[in-house]
């Protein structure tokens, strides 16, 4: 567990720099911490645990990929159509990690569908409020946002397979991973601009994949 430690506040340490260069608008910082901070969180959880699943290793390193593409977001166009299919790919790795650990929900009772419903009203209200700024990304975002919104549902599905404290913490990750997604969706396409948003983006994301990871050890 040393060398998860390590890890865990390397990941600490990078997350400060990050936020701060954010906060200071710092370029140069940014772009070097932004790229060691999933890293860092493959790091801790492939040192944690003997029982590595290499799905959730892909998961989090497609979403090293989009961290990546999303740096040259205001320079190059197409970088956050890059960064979104990443992350796309990235949240279907963590789909079919949970899926099989569910048997595709075939420890689900029927009324879990339900659950289903909250997600639908939230991916309405992200969508009335960002139908008008999206242009040419509507067909990407929109299909972006029922991705993410899936590996959360999946994420939920655990709780008949895990332990409370497992799937609770798991999808407290993927809700935070919504939140960080809705504001860099209104920053990006609404506000046309980055401000403190940007912090929080940051801050919620790397949450979002540290709760997933720490989930999935407990």
């Amino acid at each position: 567990m040393l060398l998860a430690t390590i890890f865990l506040v390397a990941l600490v340490i990078a997350t400060f720099f990050n936020l701060y260069s954010h906060l200071k608008e710092i370029k140069t910082l940014t772009f070097v911490s932004k790229p060691l901070l999933v890293p860092l969180i493959i790091g801790f959880y492939a040192s944690a645990t003997v029982d590595v699943d290499p799905l959730i290793v892909l998961a989090l390193a497609f979403g090293c990929g989009g961290d990546v593409f999303l740096l040259w977001r205001k320079t190059k166009p197409k970088a956050i159509v890059f960064g979104l299919l990443s992350f796309v790919i990235g949240h279907v790795f963590y789909i079919i990690s949970f899926a099989l650990s569910t048997g595709f929900f075939a420890t689900a009772p029927w009324w879990f569908v339900l659950i289903i419903l909250p997600y639908v009203a939230v991916a309405i209200i992200l969508f009335k409020v960002l139908q008008k700024d999206l242009g040419k990304m509507m067909a990407p975002a929109t299909a972006y946002m029922a991705i993410l919104l899936a590996m959360s549902v999946f994420t939920l599905s655990r709780m008949f397979v895990a332990s409370p404290a497992s799937f609770c913490v798991t999808w407290l990750g993927s809700l935070s991973f919504i939140v960080s997604d809705a504001v860099l969706a209104i920053e990006y396409f609404k506000l046309k601009r980055e401000i403190l948003h940007h912090a929080v983006v940051m801050a919620t994301y790397i949450i979002a994949q540290l709760l997933i990871v720490v989930g999935l050890l407990i």
